[in-house]
């Protein structure tokens, strides 16, 4: 997530997303999001949630799972950042041209 996003909003808006798909369990324990880190270019949260034996792997539901997460994200106008960098320049001149 923006370090512009109300993170306290987060889990609020993931846990509903991810819960609804049918795979998704709540026993033995309810979906979890939680505040990873603080990262170069965003907040990252982890989900935990518990499915069914996995029989085609450990990343069988990763994509119906992220999915889920941008709709409702996008849903409620979070933004999802890309590295961004800004770049001083100390002395000398700088000349910018566009082709």
């Amino acid at each position: 997530m923006s370090y512009y996003t109300d993170i306290n909003r987060i889990p609020d808006i993931i846990e509903p997303a991810v819960s609804a798909l049918d795979f998704v369990l709540s026993d033995p324990a309810k979906l979890d999001v939680e505040l990873d880190n603080f990262g170069d270019s965003g907040v990252d949260f982890i989900v935990e949630f518990w499915v069914n034996g996995i029989d085609d792997g450990g990343f069988k539901y990763r994509s119906q799972v992220r999915f889920a997460m941008w709709n409702a994200l996008k849903e409620f106008g979070i933004e999802i950042p890309f590295p961004q960098r800004v770049l001083h320049v100390r002395g000398g001149s700088v000349t910018a041209t566009s082709e």
